[in-house]
């Protein structure tokens, strides 16, 4: 099963993981690393770069926003070690990732399969939806 580090600014990472576990049960192999106010980038580098060892030196890793501390501290890491950096989770992300991960030992496959779902999972509802969702709660004629 490949490692999952989830990079990103306060408590958004651990909330994911809580929101993930609570569809699909717990998530192994899965971590986050959270850069808090008042951290300095030595301290939040430190911390990544223990996640990843503990991950064994490979890994997807998730961060939370392109350009980012946590986005730079992952591709700093990822010059020396066998990681896949992802930015822009979300929960749909990370739920692919949660069945998809066990079947392939691919980082390069298992990045390509969970952007297209992320991708996938940003839409504007069409109206017929919304109808039908009127009708089932009471909105409808």
């Amino acid at each position: 099963m490949i490692p999952v580090i989830i990079m990103n600014h306060g408590q958004f990472g651990k909330e994911l993981i809580a929101s993930a576990e609570m569809i699909v049960g717990k998530l192994e192999r899965t971590e986050a690393v959270s850069l808090m106010p008042g951290m300095g980038i030595e301290e939040y580098l430190a911390q990544a770069e223990a996640a990843v060892t503990r991950a064994g030196g490979k890994a997807i890793v998730l961060t939370d926003l392109y350009g980012g501390t946590p986005c730079n501290v992952a591709l700093m890491l990822r010059q020396r070690y066998e990681l896949k950096v992802v930015c822009g989770m979300n929960l749909p992300m990370l739920l692919e990732l949660a069945g998809a991960r066990e079947d392939s030992g691919d980082t390069a496959q298992l990045a390509d399969a969970i952007l297209s779902t992320a991708r996938e999972g940003i839409l504007e509802p069409a109206e017929e939806i919304e109808e039908t969702e009127d009708d089932v709660w009471g909105g409808g004629e």
